[in-house]
């Protein structure tokens, strides 16, 4: 174990689990900004959607908090939960055209799985205090460029086609996971 002066900002952010915790809270922002931005014309169901988001992750962390097994928190419980957030968000994307009532299954699932991944990262990355400034501050710099072109894509073409970036970003996620995985094996 290398004490913390040893650990550099480019070994931090090469973790597989600072990538992934990234991915979690990058699409964790943009997803809510997303939600509140594409219901915004009625704030009753922007506030709804939002709260559903919310109310899943935390339950989400509450599940792995409840589960807090030791192979609840390894690599492949965090391969798990991205694959799980990736398939809330695919049924968004699918069947949160019509009516925001549709949307909900997709929020929850997602939620859950954005939810358990972080609590996962949370307990494979402990102690957090050994992040440096620099490394701190690229991970601020990366959730803000992927928020940001999340939101140009919503912007620029559609809803559709933001909802497939934060997937892919989530499934890139959980591949960087199991190639770090099966290295460990």
């Amino acid at each position: 174990m290398r004490t913390p002066a040893e650990v550099s900002a480019a070994d931090t952010v090469g973790q597989p689990e600072v990538i992934a915790r990234t991915i979690v809270y990058s699409v964790l922002i943009s997803s809510a900004v997303l939600l509140l931005k594409v219901s915004w014309g009625r704030p009753e169901v922007a506030i709804t959607l939002l709260l559903a988001l919310l109310l899943a992750n935390a339950g989400g962390v509450a599940l792995v908090r409840l589960l807090a097994r030791e192979k609840q928190r390894t690599l492949a419980a965090l391969w798990r939960s991205l694959l799980l957030c990736a398939a809330g968000l695919l049924l968004l994307d699918l069947f949160g055209r019509n009516d925001w009532l549709h949307m909900l299954p997709g929020i929850v699932i997602a939620g859950i799985g954005l939810g358990s991944a972080s609590q996962v990262t949370s307990a494979l990355l402990q102690p957090m205090g050994n992040i440096t400034v620099v490394a701190a501050t690229v991970l601020l710099a990366i959730i803000a460029a992927l928020l940001s072109v999340t939101l140009l894509i919503q912007m620029q073409v559609a809803t559709n086609f933001a909802i497939a970036w934060l997937i892919d970003l989530v499934l890139l996620g959980a591949l960087v996971v199991r190639i770090a995985e099966r290295d460990a094996e």
